[in-house]
C-alpha cells in the first residue's frame, strides 16, 4: 500500500535489450498523476545521426495504426481513443530524441485531457470512449526496422497503463504543462518535446538506433 505522501523510485527493465531506463515516480492515489520518466545521459549527438539517411516520416495514422495492430483484443484494456492520443504523444516525444526527426509531421495540440493530435481526433472521435477496433491487415514492412524499435519500446512500456492514467503522466510533463492554456488548444512545438525528451534518451539507445538504420541501408 504506497501512502499519498511517499514517492516510490523503481528502475525499469531494459526495453528488448534497448537503453531506455524507466524511472517511474508514484505519488500514491490512483486519482494523483504518476509520472513517468525516461532516466537517461544525454542522447547521441543529432549531427552524428546526418551520417545515415534522413530518418522516415510517418503520417500520425499510420503511427496509431501501428499501436492498434498491436492490442491484445482478448485482453482487458483495449486502446481507447484517449489512450492512443498519449501513445502517439510518447511515440513522437522518444522518436524526435532519438532520431534527431519527429515520426509524424501533423501538429499536436495541448488539450484538457492531454496532448492530442487533431488529425487522430478527426479520425476517432465518433468512438468516444469505446475501445478502438484493432488493425488486422497492417504491414510491418510499410515502417522501418530502427522505427520499429521504438514504437514497439514505446507500446512495451505506456500500453500498460489506462488511457486515464496515461493522462495524468502527461499533465505532470513540460510538454503539456507549459503549452496548456484553458479553451486555447495551444500546438505543442517540436522544439517544446525535444528540450523534455532529449535528457530522457540514454546515448546507447540512440546508438542502436544509428546502428540498427545503419544495417538496414546496406
Amino acid at each position: 500500500m504506497i501512502k499519498r505522501s511517499s514517492v516510490i523510485e523503481l528502475a525499469w527493465h531494459r526495453f528488448r535489450d534497448s537503453a531506455l531506463a524507466i524511472r517511474r515516480i508514484v505519488s500514491g492515489a490512483d486519482h494523483r498523476p504518476l509520472h513517468v520518466v525516461i532516466a537517461a545521459p544525454s542522447p547521441l549527438d543529432v549531427r552524428e545521426m546526418s551520417n545515415t539517411i534522413m530518418p522516415k516520416r510517418y503520417s500520425a495514422i499510420a503511427i496509431a495504426k501501428y499501436f492498434l495492430a498491436k492490442q491484445d483484443v482478448d485482453g482487458d484494456d483495449m486502446i481507447t481513443h484517449l489512450k492512443l492520443q498519449k501513445l502517439c504523444y510518447y511515440a513522437q516525444g522518444v522518436g524526435i530524441a532519438t532520431r534527431g526527426e519527429p515520426m509524424f509531421d501533423e501538429p499536436m495540440e495541448a488539450w484538457l485531457h492531454g496532448p492530442v493530435v487533431p488529425a487522430l481526433y478527426r479520425e476517432y472521435r465518433e468512438n468516444g470512449n469505446n475501445p478502438l477496433p484493432a488493425v488486422i491487415d497492417l504491414d510491418e514492412n510499410d515502417y522501418e526496422p530502427e522505427d520499429r524499435m521504438i514504437l514497439d519500446d514505446v507500446y512495451t512500456y505506456y500500453a500498460q497503463f489506462s488511457g486515464w492514467r496515461l493522462r495524468q503522466m502527461t499533465h505532470g510533463e513540460a510538454p503539456w504543462k507549459d503549452a496548456y492554456e484553458q479553451d486555447m488548444n495551444r500546438v505543442i512545438t517540436l522544439p517544446a518535446l525535444v528540450a523534455f525528451f532529449k535528457d530522457e534518451i540514454e546515448q546507447d539507445y540512440s546508438q542502436r538506433y544509428v546502428e540498427i538504420s545503419r544495417r538496414h541501408a546496406h
